[in-house]
């Protein structure tokens, strides 16, 4: 069952039941209102036939009244009867005489003690609204009038008023659903649309496309907008995941491809002389270490995107500046490892990845500084932060290559890179590590002059 459908269905039961409980209310109170009406007229009139009545009736017994008496003392449309003590009619003001009035026992048990009376009761073959009010005597009634007003009209009303009740209770719910169809319809419309859209877009798989944003700033025109970043992210993600696919399939293709030409040319040479094949499987050692290498990075990038969390724990930056910066010492590179100001500072992190973070930025630096450079390792705290610089001297970074460099399998000189051995990720990977611990990492460079790498972590 569509939405469209369900809303309909619940607006029309909504009103079904709404007006299911109003339409007894509002008969019950209309009869009510008409009979309440009755009442205010009727009960004056018996009061004032009883002021008129009491100077005929003598102190013992009640004196006859006549007929033509007693009907210039009643309005027109009105029925009058005198009854005695017992409740036995007397006389009576119609001519011909009318229909003679039931009087229930609680009315009389009312009227008794001298309050007047209303009652329904039926006569000639409709309900009559009628009043009964005692005629004071010494210790009891002296006799009682009954004035009473026919109903026909009032009852033929409320029939029509019933009728119309039960026609609102029939075609209301038919009218509901059809308007609560065309209300969802329009309300559902831009939502119909969206979801046509997002089928095009999963059909053709064309993230590029957007959905219709309304003007109206609606829950609706919400949502679009909503999806419409989401399409904007999943399609940056596809399009980094198909640039990385390629990126990594040629990466992987060249040291592939060594390897295989170099094992194709042991197995022709075989009387090769020994210095050949010795430099054929030097070739292959090299390629294979950087394959190994490449596929350690890209498998520890697969797990930082599948959502990979390190153990944190307090850590003292400045041991592992200190304990990096000994490891590193390479003095056949011709390149000096200095070490800058180095402040006691303590992070939360992870010690082990931590240091993968220094050894990625050093080698970085080692990679790109010439013989007689010099490269710098410090560490400070500025504003609760713990701010870690490696500077070096080396050739630097071009200013259109900096927005790019921390990218996967980005180089800035991609054939010196490859040469070196660089698989285009350790950047990368220095972004993720200082990521998942809530810091920030840049990078000032000039060409020729060296660069500067800044990571800034939360000091504790």
């Amino acid at each position: 069952m569509s939405i469209r459908l369900r809303l309909a269905i619940w607006y029309a039961g909504f009103l079904a039941v709404v007006f299911g409980l109003s339409a007894p209310l509002v008969y019950v109170t209309t009869e009510a209102t008409i009979l309440s009406g009755m009442d205010h007229w009727l009960t004056p009139t018996a009061v004032r036939l009883v002021a008129a009545l009491e100077s005929e009736y003598s102190q013992i017994y009640p004196a006859p009244i006549s007929a033509q008496s007693l009907s210039e003392l009643t309005p027109p449309g009105v029925l009058t009867e005198l009854l005695d003590r017992n409740g036995r009619p007397m006389e009576e003001s119609s001519e011909p005489k009318g229909p003679s009035i039931s009087v229930p026992d609680a009315s009389f048990a009312t009227a008794w003690w001298g309050t007047p009376s209303s009652f329904t009761a039926i006569a000639d073959g409709h309900r009559w609204r009628a009043v009964l009010a005692p005629i004071p005597g010494d210790q009891e009634p002296r006799g009682f009038v009954v004035v009473a007003s026919s109903l026909q009209e009032a009852d033929e009303a409320l029939s029509r008023l019933r009728l119309m009740l039960i026609a609102g209770a029939v075609t209301l719910p038919i009218l509901a659903v059809a308007v609560g169809w065309w209300i969802a319809r329009a309300g559902l419309h831009p939502i119909e649309e969206m979801s046509e859209t997002a089928r095009a877009i999963a059909l053709s798989q064309g993230l590029g496309r957007r959905l219709k944003v309304g003007k109206s700033g609606d829950e609706v025109s919400r949502l679009a907008r909503t999806l419409n970043e989401m399409l904007a992210s999943l399609d940056a993600a596809h399009e980094t995941q198909r640039r990385f696919v390629a990126d990594a399939s040629h990466e992987l293709r060249s040291p592939l491809t060594s390897i295989r030409s170099n094992i194709e040319f042991l197995q022709r040479a075989l009387d090769a002389p020994t210095e050949v094949r010795a430099e054929a499987l030097a070739d292959v050692e090299a390629e294979l270490e950087r394959l190994t290498r490449l596929t350690s990075d890209l498998l520890l990038l697969a797990k930082a995107d599948a959502g990979y969390r390190m153990e944190m724990d307090k850590v003292d930056l400045r041991a592992l500046v200190l304990e990096t910066h000994r490891q590193k010492q390479a003095p056949a590179s011709g390149v000096t490892l200095e070490l800058g100001e180095v402040q006691p500072a303590r992070v939360v992190g992870s010690s082990a990845w931590l240091k993968q973070l220094l050894l990625i930025l050093l080698d970085n630096a080692l990679k790109y500084t010439p013989q007689g450079g010099r490269i710098t390792l410090a560490l400070g705290r500025e504003a609760g932060q713990a701010v870690l610089r490696v500077s070096d001297t080396g050739i630097g970074i071009a200013p259109e290559d900096l927005p790019n460099i921390f990218e996967r399998f980005y180089r800035a000189d991609k054939a010196r890179a490859r040469d070196e051995g660089g698989s285009g990720l350790g950047l990368a990977i220095a972004r993720w590590i200082v990521d998942a611990h809530g810091g920030e990492i840049e990078v000032e460079s000039q060409p020729g002059k060296g660069s500067t790498f800044t990571v800034r972590l939360p000091a504790v």
